[in-house]
């Protein structure tokens, strides 16, 4: 019946592109605990490889490259986590979560506030949430 084009929106948006692709939302949520995993275990290395001898200056040897590595790679793989949810959750600044997760206590409090969101959401449409795993309803 009715023939016309849909009218575009001022963003040129379509009026779907909100919609949260549930089965994505379920999905990048069961990386979260690998995200906070991996910022924790930065976080006790850290503290792990700090200097405590009073008077003696640090000297830069092959533990603290490694650290570095393991903070790199556990920021970059927390920001993986975060930008999955963001796109899952259709968050328009999703890209200025993804740059604060970069940061060590900032990522996981950003982490985690996104991982409720996300919990929130799934649980409004009937999943069961739990702490590993999401079941479809």
């Amino acid at each position: 019946m009715n023939e016309f084009p849909p009218i575009a929106s001022p963003t040129h948006e379509s009026p779907q592109s909100n919609v949260v692709s549930l089965p994505a939302l379920a999905s990048a949520r069961r990386w979260v605990w690998a995200g906070v995993l991996a910022h924790i275990v930065s976080m006790f290395a850290a503290i792990g490889t700090q200097n405590t001898t009073p008077g003696v200056p640090a000297t830069p040897d092959l533990s603290h490259l490694l650290l570095l590595l393991l903070q790199l790679v556990s920021a970059a793989f927390c920001a993986f986590v975060v930008g999955k949810l963001t796109s899952a959750l259709k968050l328009k600044l999703g890209w200025v979560a993804i740059i604060l997760s970069l940061f060590s206590l900032i990522g996981l409090f950003v982490l985690l506030s996104i991982s409720r969101l996300a919990t929130r959401k799934l649980r409004a449409s009937g999943y069961r949430v739990g702490t590993y795993s999401v079941k479809a309803p």
